[in-house]
């Protein structure tokens, strides 16, 4: 037995089951239910380019596998310079997504996705294989793969830090976003990005800190800290997987949301201060109020927020955000379906209805409706030129 797996170390066994951890958690994050699958879905495409990244790590800088055939391949190294490359742009295009629509197809988009595709031509064509991608093996690489190798190895360590920069500043709008919406930040929807964002973080600045110390530091020290770069993916799959485990429950247990709440279910509601609630929406139109927030809905309509949080929960089964939110949605389905209003853009819809996020109107409408707005539209006005005339009198 010691025979079959004399050539993997401690270090190499990590590796292989950080990257199968990864590849489980994608299968995971797949079948749990989101409201949100374009953000789903690039969050599990960063963690299968993780594994992808891990798995030929470990096949480039393992022993045994360096005196093997693969050795003298391209496919690991390019490999390892497409997930690299690819991984900042997914995670940013993750969290712009969370507060924004992301079209991925779009040109300009696709701008993200040149320098993976740039060099891995370049590993390619110039035969960086995974022995050549070894420091060790550089003095005696050909002038032209040894100028490529140190391309492939700059972009590989400064690209992503910008990314980081990016993420950032998309985790902020993000926040931003859920602030000017809900006016109740709760922590724990920010607890997913959080954890993905800080280990990417830590990730690259100590990848770039390794590549600039590389010069200056003994053989063993690099080698160190390249491993230790690898043991931060390490923690950065398994928080994923512990955060998992943490939010299992809340995950596979959701509440169905209810739209109406009878009266007869919440007996120690006082009526007045349903009367209010309800003034606040039929008479106030507080809903179409772009920037309430529940103390200001709370002040207009004299309560104090604990008591609206409390009768929303008990009385309508809804967040004030999801209270507000489905009454803007029927302020948009009118709208829509109204040919008087048949003049109106999707942003006038958006606006007049009291929403100012395209991103959380469109979400909330495909939930209410099925549809997406222009689509209800053109359905609306189809029903309505297919409708015969009423008969009049002569």
């Amino acid at each position: 037995m010691n025979s079959h797996f004399s050539f993997f170390s401690l270090h190499d066994m990590t590796l292989i089951l950080t990257a199968f951890e990864s590849f489980l958690l994608c299968i995971i994050l797949k079948i749990i239910p989101t409201q949100n699958n374009l953000s789903r879905n690039l969050l599990i495409a960063f963690f299968f380019l993780t594994g992808g990244i891990i798995t030929t790590t470990f096949i480039i800088w393992n022993s045994y596998l360096q005196t093997q055939p693969i050795a003298s391949s391209t496919l690991p190294t390019a490999l390892l310079a497409i997930s690299t490359l690819l991984q900042g742009p997914v995670l940013y295009f993750y969290f712009k997504s969370l507060s924004n629509q992301v079209n991925l197809f779009k040109w300009i988009n696709s701008l993200h996705f040149l320098p993976a595709t740039i060099t891995a031509l370049v590993i390619v064509w110039f035969d960086v294989s995974a022995s050549a991608w070894l420091p060790w093996n550089k003095p005696n690489l050909s002038p032209s793969t040894h100028d490529a190798v140190s391309f492939a190895w700059a972009i590989l360590r400064c690209l992503p830090i910008t990314y980081v920069a990016a993420c950032i500043f998309s985790e902020y709008k993000f926040r931003l976003n859920a602030r000017t919406n809900t006016q109740e930040l709760n922590t724990e929807k920010f607890m997913l990005p959080n954890i993905v964002l800080g280990g990417f973080l830590l990730i690259e600045v100590w990848s770039i800190a390794g590549y600039f110390l590389g010069a200056y530091i003994s053989g063993e020290a690099s080698s160190l800290m390249g491993m230790t770069a690898d043991y931060l993916s390490t923690f950065l799959v398994n928080a994923m997987f512990l955060y998992g485990l943490l939010t299992t429950r809340k995950i596979l247990h959701i509440a169905p949301i209810l739209k109406e709440k009878p009266a007869d279910l919440a007996p120690n509601v006082e009526p007045e201060k349903i009367f209010a609630i309800e003034k606040g929406i039929r008479e106030e139109k507080l809903h179409l109020d772009s920037k309430i927030n529940l103390d200001r809905f709370s002040a207009r309509i004299g309560l104090k927020p604990r008591d609206v949080t409390g009768i929303l929960n008990t009385y309508y089964h809804q967040n004030f955000f999801e209270f507000i939110n489905s009454h803007r949605i029927k302020v948009a389905i009118h709208l829509l379906s109204t040919p008087e209003f048949e003049s109106y853009k999707i942003a006038d819809v958006i606006a007049k209805s009291g929403f100012n996020s395209e991103s959380t109107f469109a979400r909330y409408f495909k939930k209410a409706t099925d549809f997406t707005p222009t689509e209800y539209r053109e359905l609306q006005l189809q029903q309505l030129m297919q409708t015969p005339p009423k008969n009049s009198s002569h």
